[in-house]
């Protein structure tokens, strides 16, 4: 499956149906904040990049949030059940 933030990438569709739910995004067994595309077929999280004090980095030159991707096993997690029917929960 594959959710997106971006109104322009395919996940985005997925997004629209649970952005009210609780979404959780985990990548090789660690929670993933601020995720903004997660696809678990593709294998990778692209999120908001933050300083060592939590805060977005923005770049000065075109203004917006930047971002980092990380490759690697992704699971996402909707209201604490797997998208991917393994049946498992993660709260």
């Amino acid at each position: 499956m594959r959710l997106s933030t971006n109104k322009n990438d395919p996940g985005y569709q997925n997004y629209r149906k649970v952005m009210r739910d609780k979404v959780l995004v985990w990548l090789n067994g660690e929670k993933i904040e601020k995720a903004i595309t997660a696809d678990t077929v593709s294998g990778y999280v692209k999120r908001l990049k933050t300083s060592a004090n939590g805060k977005l980095l923005v770049d000065k030159r075109t203004k917006e949030p930047q971002t980092e991707w990380f490759l690697g096993d992704v699971d996402i997690y909707i209201n604490g059940f797997s998208v991917e029917g393994g049946g498992g929960s993660k709260l």
